[in-house]
């Protein structure tokens, strides 16, 4: 069950911000050309009008070394000199990787020498050196592996202290609050290498305060290395504001329609916890929305809340499904719309377990992935709705950005004696199709239904309003944990397509109009500004 924070924030005489860094910052492109390098006036602009004044971007191997031997620094210089005319402090982000020498942590001399080049030309302008971003992604461009990053890192470090000893060395943004990944690194002695602490603690479908137990967790084990003297930052969280497809909401409408409930004529029952990640086109097909906590639904009345969201994506609390069946069994109907259900326990302490299928069973559901099942494919090609359901559910194209479904299908091999499994949507790749859309229609020891969807990528977005309130809370318990500074991500939307994620995580528009968010947040630092005081955590 979740318990509930407040914020007391007027703590007369007790400050949270040093003279060296500020608290608040933001991530903008303004290092890249065709990003915001060409906005950067109006950037910088927009950044001293709220009160920010630092800034986050990337110091791109590839943009200064486009060809083995030939250096550039032009753009930089721009940024340096516009930069310190505005007052504006910069972060400068040391990755990724060039076309000869990928991936970088196995090209340790060419490597140093963009390391080199680049910090002995800002060493005076910028004293503080992220030394690669999200190293347990992609982004690092090879097997992820602590101990390689470690190698990557303490070479590096050792580089730039080489320079100028009184550089200060931030770790490479980690992505979430990775406690393994982190404590193999501390393993391979990586805790020595770095000055600060970096974390990226998205929170796609839950809520901010999600991430209280993550920064206990994480001071716990910097404790444990002796490394807890270091100051821990933020230097990408955020929301984004894409318009969510409205596929769910179409399946959802069929799938009820089948099931002959008339969301019309009855109330949404939502776990608090996500309900800004409901898409509006869902939750507007309800009478109203009321929100219960996870411990509170299995008391509910399916006369009266015939459909519930106990969550969206593969987290659900351990523990909290025997609440679930209890509801499944009264003849609820349930609603599981972002990929593998139940995949992940969320602990007490707000970390995850992967527990894979172990909770299908006993809800008479099935899946089968490309990573357990042979044959499956890691992507499907192409989506046929059921021929059932012709009339009453339309594909779109936008409906499915990216691979959306990711070798995720659903299968009826769990059922039981009365229960039904129908198709609603296939997914196709090659000669192999299987259901990725489809509603278990229970009639055995568990009544009701469940409606899943395995597609992941049709949600992690909020509603501008969501934005801005999900920001200036994630800012107050950030300050409120000892986090010593708050990077937002990001400054400016590039919205080159309507529902595309990544395209509109900006505070402000592609014409830089604020959104609600930068609103918020320029209000936040006028009321609580540097060198002011420390909020404190209360029940």
């Amino acid at each position: 069950m979740k318990k509930t924070f407040l914020l007391l924030v007027f703590m007369v005489g007790l400050t949270i911000f040093a003279e060296e860094p500020p608290f608040y910052g933001v991530c903008t492109h303004v290092s890249r050309k065709g990003t915001d390098f060409e906005q950067m006036d109006g950037v910088f602009r927009k950044m001293n009008c709220a009160g920010i004044r630092w800034a986050r971007t990337d110091f791109d191997w590839w943009g200064v070394e486009p060809r083995k031997g030939q250096w550039n620094y032009s753009h930089l210089d721009v940024l340096r000199d516009k930069a310190r005319k505005e007052g504006i402090r910069i972060l400068p982000i040391l990755g990724y990787t060039v076309a000869w020498a990928t991936p970088a942590w196995k090209h340790p001399d060419a490597w140093l020498a963009y390391v080199r080049k680049t910090v002995e030309r800002y060493k005076n302008d910028f004293r503080y050196w992220e030394i690669y971003n999200e190293p347990n992604t992609p982004f690092w461009k090879d097997k992820i592996s602590a101990k390689a990053y470690a190698e990557l890192l303490k070479k590096t470090s050792r580089e730039i202290k080489a320079i100028d000893p009184a550089l200060k060395v931030v770790l490479g943004g980690v992505s979430g609050v990775p406690i393994p990944y982190l404590e193999e690194l501390f393993q391979a002695g990586g805790a020595d290498a770095f000055d600060v602490m970096n974390i990226h603690p998205y929170q796609w479908n839950a809520l901010p305060e999600e991430n209280l137990p993550l920064y206990r967790n994480l001071k716990r084990l910097m404790r444990k290395y002796g490394a807890d003297r270091k100051p821990v930052w933020i230097t990408e969280i955020g929301w984004s504001t894409a318009r969510p497809p409205e596929l769910h909401a179409r399946v959802v409408k069929a799938a009820l329609e089948r099931l002959n409930i008339d969301p019309g004529n009855f109330p949404l029952a939502c776990v608090s916890s996500v309900q800004a990640v409901v898409p509006p086109s869902l939750s507007g097909m309800f009478r109203e929305t009321v929100l219960f906590r996870v411990g509170e639904i299995g008391a509910l009345d399916p006369h009266r809340f015939p459909v519930l969201i106990p969550c969206l994506g593969e987290t659900f609390p351990a523990g909290a499904h025997e609440q679930l069946e209890n509801y499944l069994r009264k003849g609820g109907t349930v609603l599981l719309l972002q990929g593998l259900p139940f995949y992940y326990d969320l602990l007490p302490d707000g970390g995850l377990k992967q527990v894979n299928d172990r909770h299908l069973k006993r809800f008479h559901l099935a899946t089968d992935t490309w990573w357990t099942t042979k044959g499956v494919p890691k992507y499907e090609k192409h989506y046929r709705i059921a021929d059932e359901f012709g009339r009453s559910l339309r594909l779109k194209k936008e409906d499915f950005p990216g691979n959306a479904g990711r070798g995720r299908f659903l299968s009826s091999r769990n059922l039981k004696t009365g229960d039904l499994f129908i198709p609603m949507v296939f997914g196709r790749s090659g000669d192999f199709e299987a259901p990725v859309c489809g509603i278990y229609r229970l009639n055995s020891d568990l009544k009701g239904a469940l409606v899943v969807c395995t597609l992941k990528k049709n949600a992690e977005t909020v509603s501008e309003q969501y934005q801005a309130a999900y920001l200036v809370r994630s800012a107050l318990l950030a300050a409120a944990s000892g986090i010593e500074a708050f990077f937002c991500y990001n400054l400016r939307s590039r919205e080159y397509a309507p529902s595309a994620r990544e395209a509109h995580f900006g505070i402000l528009h592609k014409d830089l109009s604020p959104k609600p968010a930068y609103e918020a947040l320029r209000e936040l630092i006028r009321r609580l500004p540097e060198h002011s005081v420390r909020p404190v955590l209360i029940r």
